[in-house]
């Protein structure tokens, strides 16, 4: 199960893992139970981040609060995931338990092309600022892309500049050059 193999990557790892969570899977009535089950088993579930979409999140607002909740009293956290992309009322990011707001890739990989993209973006960055949400660009293949988008506020970056998908031991083995990467952007 993904569950399962993403609390032994937190705990090898020692950080935060996302999992996406469909909406088939967050509808199922037997969802919450099993995942009860697994969290509370697990000191890492503390490093686990659920990342639902906005369709997810405003589709039964009062059956989804209510998940989540539940969720979040085994230490899960929440993200919105491709935020920007789906129905994006803001009145819904007060409501739900979220501290993650994530950039769809299709904002960052124009932000150099459309001036409505490095608008949308900058906005995304001032609402999480304000809301005190970590944002996440998705999508992130170059330096200057991550460059611009720290001039817009934007904390966090996911995207093939620091590898493409890995297997676990492989990530491992090429932590280093990752946090170097990291340094370099820091400068």
């Amino acid at each position: 199960m993904v569950l399962r193999r993403s609390l032994e990557a937190a705990e090898r790892l020692g950080t935060n893992i996302s999992v996406n969570i469909s909406p088939v899977v967050f509808e199922n009535h037997n969802f919450i139970r099993e995942m009860e089950r697994i969290l509370f088993r697990s000191p890492f579930s503390r490093f686990i981040t659920f990342e639902i979409t906005e369709n997810i999140a405003i589709k039964d607002m009062d059956s989804t609060l209510r998940k989540m909740e539940r969720l979040q009293k085994c230490g899960i956290r929440f993200s919105i995931d491709d935020f920007g992309t789906g129905y994006s009322s803001l009145g819904y990011l007060e409501k739900l338990p979220i501290g993650e707001l994530k950039i769809d890739k299709s904002f960052v990989q124009n932000i150099d092309k459309h001036k409505l993209n490095h608008e949308i973006i900058g906005f995304i960055c001032r609402v999480g600022r304000v809301m005190d949400f970590t944002v996440i660009a998705e999508g992130t293949e170059e330096e200057w892309q991550i460059r611009e988008l720290i001039s817009l506020g934007c904390q966090s970056f996911q995207g093939y500049f620091f590898d493409k998908p890995q297997p676990l031991e492989v990530i491992l083995e090429r932590r280093e050059g990752y946090l170097e990467k990291i340094e370099k952007l820091s400068k």
